[in-house]
């Protein structure tokens, strides 16, 4: 029922936070003795219906067999206020145009089950994907012009950044110093094809365990 709401839209770090969000997390009173508990990780909604009389999470509206007017009742409020959060909050659409880009964040969901962090109001179209336990970055992907990262042209690149055990692999040419990050611990590889996306995601493998420490 939630997940079908947020597809293709994108959280807003600022917008969260102005909305109400206090560490991903806002509630609001859904209709008398019932609370609606919301938590937004990047941009995955997930949220809970609390009976306050019961002290207990009401989860019978999730359940698309269950019929009566008061679990029809508590499933369209539960869905009316999360459209209404989600129209204030969150940004409909890829906000990447680059194929591999696209590619990238879709091997990352199947692989890690993890969505991009939107974390800069000013920065859009910069993101960050981090590990659920130490909670470390282990890979970026970010918007940048070309003479930025020593490149030709007028048209924003998008790079990804990921965290290197190895600095000889910075060569100058598909592997730049990493962007924005200490250059002693990540590389910038810029998403055009150039490197594979297989490629991509083996090295990206060695950087989501350097940030398991």
């Amino acid at each position: 029922m939630i997940d079908p709401l947020f597809k293709n839209w994108h959280a807003n770090a600022a917008a969260l936070k102005k909305y109400g969000f206090v560490n991903g997390k806002w509630s609001t009173t859904l209709m008398p003795d019932f609370t609606l508990r919301v938590a937004v990780l990047g941009d995955t909604v997930s949220c809970t219906v609390f009976d306050e009389a019961a002290q207990a999470p009401y989860t019978l509206f999730l359940q698309p067999s269950a019929t009566g007017a008061f679990v029809a009742k508590v499933r369209a409020t539960v869905i009316a206020t999360l459209t209404d959060m989600r129209d204030a909050c969150f940004t409909q659409g890829s906000v990447y145009h680059q194929a591999q880009t696209l590619e990238l964040i879709d091997k990352i969901a199947q692989v890690y089950d993890l969505t991009p962090e939107f974390l800069w109001a000013k920065f859009p179209t910069n993101a960050v994907f981090r590990r659920t336990d130490s909670k470390k970055w282990f890979a970026a992907i970010l918007t940048v012009q070309p003479d930025r990262i020593n490149r030709t042209g007028k048209k924003p690149l998008e790079i990804l950044d990921l965290r290197m055990a190895d600095p000889l692999q910075v060569d100058g040419i598909n592997y730049l110093p990493g962007y924005h990050m200490n250059k002693k611990s990540w590389f910038t590889v810029v998403l055009d094809g150039a490197v594979s996306t297989e490629q991509l995601m083996t090295l990206m493998a060695t950087s989501y365990q350097l940030a398991a420490k």
